[in-house]
């Protein structure tokens, strides 16, 4: 949170926001794309080469596929954010609403028949 000069409350930085998705998206494809393309390799390695190695290729094509989804879809989870929380009590009224009017248990209720 930032501080303005202009503003009595602290102000949202543009810094402390998550990556947009499209991003983290276009990430994560780019990410997928190379491993698949290691797995091809060993592929190919296994059909080209006639050595023991072929079987440590063939391990690798069988589970990188495995290892690769676990390794993409982790995606966004492993950044770290610095949100703090409102406490809604240390809020002025309405404003955890946001349209200015107070909430429903703090308005003054009309008088009852009698009261005055």
């Amino acid at each position: 949170m930032v501080k303005s000069p202009h503003a009595k409350h602290p102000v949202q930085s543009v810094t402390t926001a998550p990556e947009p998705l499209a991003d983290d998206q276009a990430r994560r494809f780019k990410v997928y794309t190379i491993q698949m393309s290691i797995r091809a390799l060993c592929f190919l390695g296994c059909v080209l080469i006639d050595h023991w190695s072929r079987w440590v290729l063939a391990v690798f094509a069988v589970f990188l596929p495995y290892v690769a989804v676990l390794l993409v879809n982790a995606g966004r989870d492993h950044r770290t954010s610095d949100v703090m929380s409102v406490d809604r009590r240390a809020l002025p009224p309405g404003a955890a609403r946001g349209d200015g009017t107070e909430p429903p248990d703090e308005r003054p209720r009309p008088p009852r028949e009698g009261e005055q």
